[in-house]
C-alpha cells in the first residue's frame, strides 16, 4: 500500500465520524423542536409564532373557559365527527386561540379549572346526559390522565380548587345514588358529602379551604349549601317562588352572587315548564333576589362570572332575544351580544377584558365595552 495513503485512512475515518456526529446532533435538534417524547414538557409557540386559525363548525359545543392572565387562557368541549364526540381543548396565547392536544379519553368535559400554568382539571361526564358516570383528567405539563373516583360517581357538573393540594368538584346524581359533594385532598377525590333529597347540585364555588357554596335545583326550592367549620349545611332561600339554582360565584366569605329559573305559573299553550330567571346577591349573611326577569316565558340562563369589583355578568337566552345581564356601579344593564346559540360559561381578567365561550362553535370576546365574535371557523348559516 502506498505510505500516503495508508495516512490518509485515520483521517477520512475522523471526517466521518464528525459528519455522523453532525447529523445527529441535528436530528436531535429536530426532536426537541418537535416536542420530543411524551414525557417531555410540551413547547410553547413562542412569541413571534403564528397563530393557526380555529377550524371548529356548528356542531362544536364549548362548555368552559378558563383564563390564567389576560395573555393565557384554556377552553374545553367537545365536537361531534362521523357520529362520535370528541374532546376539544383550546390554548389561548400569543393573543389568539389555538387547538391544543385533546385528551386521549373520549367522555364530554364539562369544566376545566387551572391552578397554575402546566396544571389543571378537567371534568365532566361519559356522555352528556345525566345518570351517567363522570370522568375526571389531571394534567400536567399537557400530559392529561384520568384519575380515580369513588365508585358510582356522576358527571361532574362543577368544580372549584383552593389550591393545587385541595378542591371540590359537584357530581350528578345515578342509578347508584344521590348527587355528591367530592373533596380532593391528599391526592385522592373522596365523597365528602351527599345529598340528603333527590336535588342535583350544578355549581360549586369555594372562597378557601373552609368556607364555600355549592348550589343547584330540585324539590320545589333548590339547593344551597353552604361549607363552614367542616359541615355541608343547607340555606333555604328566602323567595316564595322557590327559584333553582343552576349557579354560584363567590367574590369572598361575605360577598358572592347566584342565578336561577324561576318557574312562571302554567298556560294552556306551554308545552313545556315557562321559567323566568332570578339574580341573588350575598351580603351581610344574607341571600337577596336583586333582580328578577319574566319578559318572555322561557328564559334560561347560561354562564354567570362575578367581577373582582363587586359586579357581575349572567348570560340570557329567551325566545324575545339573547344578550346578557350586567350589573356594575349599582345598577342593570341589558348588553347586547352576537350569542349565536347560548353561553355555558365565561371568564374575565378585568372590568373590561372578558371570554364567554358557548354552543355552535362560539367565542365571545369582551373589550372596549362591546361583546364581539371571536372567529373560530364556524360560521352560522
Amino acid at each position: 500500500m502506498d505510505h500516503r495513503a495508508h495516512m490518509l485512512m485515520p483521517i477520512q475515518r475522523l471526517v466521518r465520524a464528525l459528519g455522523a456526529l453532525l447529523t445527529l446532533s441535528a436530528l436531535l435538534a429536530g426532536c426537541a423542536l418537535d416536542g420530543g417524547s411524551a414525557s417531555q414538557t410540551q413547547s410553547q409557540p413562542t412569541a413571534t409564532a403564528t397563530p393557526v386559525p380555529l377550524q371548529l363548525d356548528l356542531y362544536t359545543h364549548l362548555t368552559s373557559v378558563a383564563m390564567r392572565s389576560p395573555t393565557e387562557g384554556w377552553a374545553v368541549g367537545y365536537q361531534f365527527a362521523d357520529a362520535a364526540s370528541h374532546p376539544l381543548l383550546l390554548h389561548y396565547i400569543n393573543g389568539a386561540w389555538q387547538a391544543a392536544t385533546p385528551p386521549t379519553v373520549n367522555f364530554y368535559p364539562k369544566t376545566i379549572v387551572m391552578v397554575s400554568d402546566t396544571e389543571g382539571w378537567i371534568a365532566g361526564g361519559v356522555t352528556d346526559d345525566y345518570n351517567v358516570a363522570g370522568v375526571m383528567l389531571h394534567g400536567v405539563n399537557g400530559q392529561w390522565a384520568a384519575v380515580t373516583l369513588p365508585a358510582g360517581t356522576g358527571k361532574i357538573t362543577g368544580m372549584a380548587m383552593v389550591s393545587a393540594d385541595e378542591g371540590w368538584a359537584v357530581a350528578a346524581s345515578t342509578s347508584a345514588g344521590p348527587s355528591r359533594i367530592l373533596h380532593y385532598t391528599q391526592g385522592a377525590w373522596n365523597v365528602q358529602f351527599t345529598m340528603p333529597d333527590a336535588s342535583e347540585l350544578l355549581s360549586v364555588s369555594m372562597t378557601s379551604a373552609s368556607d364555600g357554596w355549592a348550589a343547584g335545583i330540585g324539590m320545589g326550592h333548590g339547593a344551597l349549601w353552604h361549607y363552614s367549620g367542616g359541615t355541608w349545611t343547607r340555606v333555604l332561600l328566602n323567595d316564595p317562588q322557590g327559584a333553582d339554582l343552576e349557579s354560584v360565584v363567590m367574590l369572598s366569605a361575605t360577598e358572592g352572587w347566584g342565578a336561577g329559573l324561576l318557574p312562571l305559573p302554567y298556560k294552556s299553550d306551554d308545552q313545556a315548564q315557562a321559567t323566568g330567571v332570578a339574580v341573588w346577591r350575598y351580603t351581610n349573611g344574607q341571600w337577596q333576589v336583586v333582580k328578577r326577569d319574566t319578559s318572555a316565558r322561557f328564559i334560561h340562563l347560561g354562564g354567570m362570572q362575578a367581577e373582582p369589583t363587586g359586579g357581575v355578568w349572567v348570560s340570557e337566552t329567551s325566545e324575545s332575544g339573547k344578550g346578557f345581564l350586567h350589573f356594575a356601579s349599582g345598577s342593570w344593564q341589558t348588553v347586547a351580544a352576537p350569542i349565536r346559540d347560548g353561553v355555558t360559561s365565561l371568564a374575565f381578567t378585568g372590568v373590561n377584558s372578558g371570554w364567554a365561550v358557548g354552543a355552535a362553535g362560539q367565542i365571545l370576546r369582551y373589550a372596549n365595552d362591546s361583546w364581539t365574535d371571536y372567529p373560530t371557523g364556524a360560521v352560522a348559516s
